[in-house]
């Protein structure tokens, strides 16, 4: 019998990739740090990941105004520019 070579493999890249896969990756790779962290493996401590995964899985909700728009009127400006008075 032949000897067969395996094939190479075929490398594709991604150019579109939604934003919920990256999300869901995301949120696997944090909950297997935490698992690690918890078992004594990782030694650092997780909260600035905690906190990026809180932004992370953030719900966004678009928020609408009822209030009118408030105007204020700026400071007038002091008539002394310097206490030179060459200038």
């Amino acid at each position: 019998m032949p000897k067969v070579e395996p094939r190479k493999p075929v490398l594709k890249l991604l150019h579109l990739i939604s934003i919920t896969d990256m999300k869901f990756c995301a949120q696997k790779m944090f909950e297997f740090d935490k698992v690690l962290h918890q078992m004594g493996v990782q030694k650092h401590s997780i909260a600035a990941e905690q906190a990026a995964m809180a932004a992370l899985t953030k719900k966004y909700k678009k928020k609408f105004y009822d209030e009118d728009e408030v105007y204020k009127m700026a400071d007038e400006p002091s008539k002394a520019y310097s206490a030179d008075s060459e200038i």
